[in-house]
């Protein structure tokens, strides 16, 4: 019975590690989309660079 239990235990540890480190990467991706956006050469790109992190945003919020 311990051995079961301590299976099970594990396997909710690494599940909760891999939710976390998704988390931290899907919180990370509007901040790096809007630096992105801020080397851009003409207004087009910016405004094309701004939209994805405003749906990145969206995304994150949804969820």
């Amino acid at each position: 019975m311990n051995v079961v239990y301590l299976t099970n235990f594990q396997s909710i540890l690494f599940l909760k590690k891999n939710l976390i480190d998704q988390l931290s990467r899907s919180v990370t991706w509007p901040t790096l989309n809007y630096a992105e956006a801020q080397s851009v050469e003409s207004a087009k790109d910016f405004s094309h660079k701004m939209s994805i992190a405003a749906k990145e945003c969206v995304s994150i919020t949804i969820v």
